[in-house]
């Protein structure tokens, strides 16, 4: 706790209904606003989240072969079937499967044998988190790399524009594609008719040419589609056709031939 200075966030395990509903309730009685849930069932993570969305989710895989790509890609579909984005494993964790999830958008947890070769061994995989029944332990050894390390592969990622070219947008994407990302970042939201669309801000204001008062919730995907991105004032002189692009757009016009 000296390290956290008292800052934690409350995580929890569950594998059974019965458990789920329990911490269910007890979060919500305590109205726990920052938590992360894990369990086994990914359905269970899935419903709890349904009452709690701002929750954290995690799937625990107890038997994962990182060591294989299918099997890797079968973790990433589980998780997401939850809403969920972490995916704790345990057993054989090894460097390069860590790094496959990470490229599959997950954040990767793992489990840590309870001695300092096994914590060491962990954190060399680059995981984005480390489970332990010895908390003391995880924390003396973080505290003793006093070095500016690496240990964790970086990928770059496309978020924004960077100034040259409109944030989330059509353009914006073939732009962090072409200029070889490894992720392009978008933000979604969800119009009145239930379409999702890529946008930042719950309305079109700041980006877009709209000087109302309605949010995107409020309009339909039609009207979201009236109206123009505003042109960036540095470097970027392309011309957009929309504001707020689908996502189906952007993948469509940007990733396939």
């Amino acid at each position: 706790m000296r390290v956290c200075a008292n800052r934690v966030i409350p995580a929890f395990f569950f594998s059974t209904t019965e458990q789920m509903n329990a911490v269910l309730s007890y979060v919500t009685a305590q109205n726990l606003l920052d938590t992360i849930v894990f369990s086994d069932d990914a359905l269970l993570v899935k419903t709890f989240k349904a009452s709690r969305a701002n929750v954290q989710g995690g799937v625990w895989f107890s038997d994962a072969d990182l060591t294989d790509y299918e099997a890797l890609v079968s973790v990433r579909d589980t998780v997401s079937s939850a809403n969920a984005m972490i995916a704790v494993v345990e057993g054989n964790v090894v460097k390069e499967g860590v790094e496959e999830l990470q490229a599959l958008g997950l954040s990767c947890w793992a489990v840590a044998e309870s001695s300092p070769y096994g914590v060491y061994e962990t954190l060399y995989t680059g995981v984005n988190g480390v489970i332990s029944d010895s908390f003391s332990l995880v924390i003396d050894i973080m505290e003793s790399i006093t070095e500016p390390t690496m240990i964790r592969k970086v990928f770059l990622a496309g978020h924004r524009g960077e100034g040259a070219y409109p944030e989330n947008t059509i353009v914006g994407a073939k732009a962090a594609y072409y200029y070889g990302a490894d992720y392009v970042e978008i933000d979604l939201m969800r119009t009145k008719d239930n379409e999702l669309i890529i946008m930042h801000d719950p309305t079109l204001n700041r980006t877009c040419n709209y000087t109302g008062s309605q949010t995107v919730a409020d309009m339909t995907l039609e009207e979201v589609r009236h109206h123009r991105i505003r042109r960036q004032r540095r470097r970027n002189r392309a011309r957009l056709h929309s504001g707020g692009g689908c996502v189906g757009d952007v993948f469509e016009k940007t990733f396939r031939p």
